[in-house]
């Protein structure tokens, strides 16, 4: 109640100086109880995904991904604070005896039309990272082919009864369907800095997959909910959703690709359920700082932004890479958003205006 006056208050400090709003409030840090494991054995410090086998309520059951792991990890959110818990196997790639990253980025969670509830954890699908240059296209052309081989999954995890989860085969891909789609199969193997194909966002509704790529961006683009007169530059970022059935069980995965209107090489960094719609966490598709916003998708031509996230701290290198709605009520959506290059991804929960 003290946190809810003081932004009150301040809010109306700030109108009265004649300072616009801020997009947010009602922030509140939750700390993570035990060790999310990282690379190395140490803690983790590069969380990118997170979704829980329920939407409302707490003790809220969720599995986190950090993107240098093999493994997702258990964690029980908790009104205000976080448990860690027990690490899932997911992939078992491996180079020259060497253990390959998934590149997890985006964490799922369904429950299909018999019952069954599955958690989902899609790779990057996307070139290795890597920063210094130090993969040479030629000469670790085979390690660059393994690493984009292993990063080319989504793991299907069912939760059997309340507790166990199991790897349920077979791991599937989106390489044949991101091949299929015209704009993005020229990106395929490219690195990063080369609009290489990279996905961030994973959702799963309504019986489909959708994969948000955080690059390429795309010049607006005719006939698409992204064609604007007066835009420049590459303000598209694209969604490709399938089939999810075809996707594990054979079929047509008929790929259709969206195309959101997120800014100027903007990208998609995740996506979560909301209501009818999605939630978009949009970033730099580049590795710059830069400004990290929340939209609402309703799947359709609608698009609305509801908030611009506050940057971080001086100094501070964390980037918003996942994010989680908790609750909705009379001051707003209160979402959970986790950080890249933060330990324990520095869960942070805010209040951002809820989509109309």
């Amino acid at each position: 109640m003290f946190h809810r006056r003081l932004a009150a208050a301040l809010c109306l400090a700030l109108l009265a100086a004649g300072v616009q709003e801020p997009a947010f409030s009602d922030e509140a840090h939750w700390p993570i109880d035990g060790k999310l494991l990282g690379k190395k054995g140490k803690t983790s410090e590069d969380i990118s995904g997170i979704a829980c086998s329920a939407s409302t309520g707490f003790p809220r059951d969720c599995l986190v991904i950090d993107d240098n792991m093999q493994s997702a990890q258990r964690i029980t959110l908790f009104e205000g604070r976080g448990k860690a818990g027990a690490v899932v196997p997911l992939i078992s790639n491996r180079f020259a005896s060497k253990a390959l990253e998934l590149d997890g980025e985006g964490v799922a969670f369904a429950e299909d039309e018999t019952g069954h509830k599955y958690f989902y954890v899609l790779g990057s699908h996307g070139h290795p990272r890597d920063r210094k240059h130090k993969l040479d296209p030629a000469k670790d052309h085979d390690l660059i082919a393994a690493k984009i081989k292993a990063s080319s999954q989504i793991i299907r995890l069912e939760l059997m009864g309340d507790r166990e989860l199991r790897v349920k085969l077979p791991v599937a891909s989106l390489r044949g369907a991101i091949e299929a789609v015209k704009p993005l199969a020229p990106h395929v193997g490219q690195r990063l800095e080369r609009d290489g194909i990279t996905i961030e966002g994973l959702a799963v509704v309504g019986g489909r997959l959708y994969a948000g790529f955080r690059a390429p961006t795309f010049s607006p683009i005719k006939d698409t909910a992204c064609e604007l007169s007066s835009a420049i530059g590459r303000p598209c970022a694209l969604v490709l959703s399938v089939s999810l059935q075809a996707l594990f069980e054979g079929g047509p995965l008929d790929p259709k690709p969206a195309y959101l209107h997120l800014g100027d090489k903007q990208g998609i960094r995740d996506l979560a359920p909301f209501k009818d719609g999605l939630l978009v966490l949009s970033g730099p598709a580049a590795d710059i700082d830069g400004t990290h916003e929340i939209f609402w998708w309703n799947r359709g031509a609608e698009l609305v932004k509801l908030a611009t996230l506050q940057p971080p701290p001086a100094g501070a290198e964390k980037k918003a890479e996942a994010i989680l709605p908790l609750d909705e009520g009379p001051s707003g959506l209160r979402i959970l958003v986790m950080y890249d290059l933060a330990e324990k991804g520095a869960p942070l929960a805010i209040t951002i205006p809820s989509p109309k």
